[in-house]
């Protein structure tokens, strides 16, 4: 790779929630019900949920620059913020279409640092050494 990475060299950023003020509430909601796509409405709710990702003010271009596996761990933590009380949820199952219950506690799912070079890997394939960057919001 013969360019500087687009991701953030945290994994998993220090974040600084923004107050749950009625404005970062509908600011959410917003998100979620807005046109667009998926990964635009993670930028969305990312950036109305924290005033600070690693010590930089929250844009979306900053949320956007997060590693998928850390734009997935901000979620969580949102999440965790208005389900303080209940760790119960209802899904679809992707085979039969069917609705159940899962009780799961976000504080419990793992956080594990990265390997050495985050968020650069390079790996040996048959066509030689290869450098690759972690997929980010922006990929």
């Amino acid at each position: 790779m013969n360019r500087a990475p687009a991701t953030l060299s945290s994994a998993f950023p220090r974040a600084q929630p923004r107050a749950l003020d009625g404005e970062t509430e509908l600011a959410v909601a917003e998100a979620v019900a807005a046109g667009t796509t998926r990964p635009t409405k993670v930028t969305a709710i990312i950036a109305a949920m924290y005033e600070r990702l690693a010590d930089q003010p929250v844009d979306r271009q900053i949320v956007r620059a997060v590693s998928a596996a850390g734009r997935e761990w901000l979620l969580q933590r949102a999440a965790r913020r208005f389900h303080t009380t209940g760790d119960w949820f209802e899904t679809t199952c992707s085979g039969c279409g069917a609705r159940f219950d899962l009780s799961l506690s976000i504080d419990d799912i793992p956080c594990v640092a990265p390997g050495e070079g985050f968020p650069v890997v390079e790996i040996h394939t048959s066509l030689g050494r290869r450098t690759f960057e972690v997929p980010n919001g922006a990929h």
